[in-house]
């Protein structure tokens, strides 16, 4: 098995502990009076695991704080931390830096999200044992849902499995769903980033992980991800999700942003990268600014690097072709 496999079942991870795995939830908020009660009332369901909620605020305006101050004056496994507006990204490394040392797994946490009860136990039961000393990390499919949580969709089934190949040019993990064991944490805190040149924090995540850990995806569901108007990063599908994309390369410099993510990565971790996975990215960082059209087409046609489906792969290669993937 490759060290990042595509898992719909896993060993029995609980049956390792003598008691119930401490897992820390870092969730960072702004603005979300609107659904953060039903999210945090998800996150105190959650079955067979201890629970400690870490928030950092990211400096709301409205009634959010009030409530996250109720909750943790009420619930003694809730943390709150107030802050300025640093932005989404920042924000989540920030707690990834803070969260407590002792804990054994650490998820990611929206706050317009409702969680299913077992979506804890159940990451955490699929990392292997290998995970105790390897960086490792567990992501899912979600189920997309509108403001009122009926259901309107499901995330696309990453059907070719997660790898180092598929982080450079697509994120499959929804940082929602993001949970990472001990050593995941301790190398991501090790060498943080440069926001400025990454896309976000769990496609980061999900390319760190890929390249020096390993990654188990999950093809069901674990929790509604809640579609509204002022969603940081919304879910979309098939030929909304490209035709999005290619809007965005049209007016802005987005497609830029790729290939600095995939240039940070190099720069912040590049000497512990296997040899092989660093002639991966560097050939892909070649070839995407290459003004040669033929060298480009060529790397379209030959590379290991994809995308997950069919229609989606064809289109990062004629992007490719022209330059702008």
């Amino acid at each position: 098995m490759s060290d990042s496999a595509a898992l719909m079942f896993g060993e029995n991870s609980l049956q390792r502990h003598a008691k119930p795995p401490l897992v820390c939830v870092m969730l960072s908020t702004f603005n979300g009076a609107r659904y953060v009660r039903d999210l945090l009332d998800s996150l105190l369901r959650q079955k067979l695991c201890i629970l400690r909620i870490l928030i950092r605020d990211d400096g709301s305006t409205d009634l959010t704080l009030s409530i996250l101050d109720s909750y943790a004056r009420n619930h003694k496994n809730i943390d709150l931390l107030v802050g300025n507006n640093i932005g989404v990204n920042t924000s989540f490394f920030e707690l990834l830096r803070l969260a407590p040392d002792e804990a054994e797994f650490f998820a990611f946490c929206d706050q317009d999200d409702v969680w299913d009860a077992d979506k804890v136990v159940r990451a955490v039961r699929m990392l292997p044992d290998a995970g105790k000393l390897l960086p490792g990390m567990y992501c899912s499919r979600v189920r997309i849902v509108d403001e009122s949580l009926q259901l309107c969709s499901f995330s696309p089934l990453a059907s070719r499995g997660p790898s180092f190949e598929n982080a450079l040019v697509e994120n499959i993990a929804p940082g929602c769903t993001i949970l990472l064991n001990k050593p995941a944490r301790r190398l991501l805190i090790s060498r943080l980033p440069n926001v400025e040149n990454i896309v976000s924090y769990d496609w980061w995540t999900y390319l760190v992980l890929a390249a020096l850990g390993h990654v188990i995806y999950d093809g069901q569901a674990t929790l509604e991800y809640r579609q509204h108007a002022t969603n940081v990063f919304g879910a979309s599908t098939g030929i909304e999700r490209w035709w999005r994309r290619l809007v965005r390369f049209k007016e802005s410099a987005y497609h830029l942003r790729v290939f600095d993510q995939a240039k940070e990565l190099l720069l912040v971790f590049g000497d512990s990268l296997p040899a092989y996975r660093r002639a991966v990215l560097e050939d892909f960082l070649t070839a995407i600014k290459s003004p040669g059209v033929l060298q480009r087409v060529r790397y379209a046609a030959g590379s290991g690097v994809y995308r997950q489906s069919v229609i989606d792969n064809i289109l990062f290669k004629v992007l490719v072709c022209m330059g702008k993937a």
